[in-house]
């Protein structure tokens, strides 16, 4: 941190205590993603005071007051007590917008969203609404959720499942699309991207269009409209008939697969009931 003091705390090389003081303070603040409260506010000044006291510049106080606010537990967790942790009520406008981040982005609030809790802007359903609204059209709330599709479906199975088919398992470093698996698995991103974001959410089942390069459209039979210059380029096509939406894609179907055997008709029957139509999948039979 020291090699990049004034980039990180635009304070200079050589900071004053002030300036130090009033960085740590926003620090603190961002850290715990709402203002301080008067105790913090003393022993964050405390530890401050502590730390230049044994290291003896203004530099190396602010650097390891930093490394105390990142190990503190107000950082590490958050809290769903309300104002009054010893009677039910409703979140905090700052625990709030901690809920609503962490669950699109996961990570903390913006300093929009912590600009409408200080404005109490985060107490009607209209003001959340408009907030989830914003927080959906950025880039890594975008990118959150369709990592966490990849995961409910367990498509990330798609890269370490044993298949015996050189077809299948044939991509390399430099090319890595020449295979199916890492083909297959790129189309189930690019699926999510355009389902998610241009709906309606149904055509996760239904959607009779996909993006593929030259590897899948040779695995499925389809005939590309233009001819990419090599497999890395994806290219949006009408599905045939036999294809539609995710449970027909070779990233769904090949992620519970065998090495020696296609019909893994239960594997994929067990996700359809758990993940669509949320029910308990029954144990495994004793024999």
């Amino acid at each position: 941190m020291l090699a990049h003091l004034d980039a990180v705390t635009a304070c200079g090389d050589d900071p004053t205590e002030a300036c130090a003081s009033a960085f740590i303070n926003a620090f603190a603040e961002r850290a715990f993603r709402r203002p301080l409260t008067e105790a913090e506010t003393i022993s964050v000044a405390q530890l401050y005071t502590e730390v230049k006291g044994i290291w003896g510049t203004v530099p190396e106080a602010i650097q390891y007051s930093i490394y105390g606010l990142m190990q503190s537990p107000q950082l590490l967790y958050r809290t769903e007590l309300g104002a009054n942790q010893a009677l039910a009520g409703p979140l905090t406008a700052y625990e709030l917008a901690s809920e609503l981040s962490y669950f699109l982005t996961d990570g903390p609030p913006d300093q929009e969203l912590l600009d409408a809790a200080k404005a109490g802007e985060l107490s009607t359903r209209a003001d959340i609404t408009a907030q989830v609204e914003r927080i959906l059209l950025t880039s890594v709330a975008q990118q959150n959720l369709e990592g966490a599709m990849v995961s409910y479906f367990k498509l990330d199975n798609l890269l370490t499942v044993k298949i015996d088919d050189v077809a299948f398992t044939n991509g390399t470093t430099e090319r890595p699309y020449l295979g199916v698996r890492e083909s297959a698995y790129r189309e189930s991103q690019l699926f999510f991207q355009n389902v998610l974001w241009s709906g309606p959410v149904a055509q996760l089942l239904t959607a009779k269009t996909s993006a593929i390069n030259t590897t899948l459209a040779a695995f499925y039979g389809i005939t590309l409209p233009t001819t990419p210059a090599d497999e890395s380029k994806f290219v949006q096509v009408e599905l045939p008939a036999t294809r539609g939406g995710l449970l027909t894609q070779v990233g769904f179907l090949a992620s519970r697969s065998r090495p020696d055997s296609d019909d893994s008709v239960v594997t994929r029957g067990l996700v359809v009931n758990g993940a669509l139509l949320c029910a308990t999948n029954p144990a495994l039979p004793d024999d």
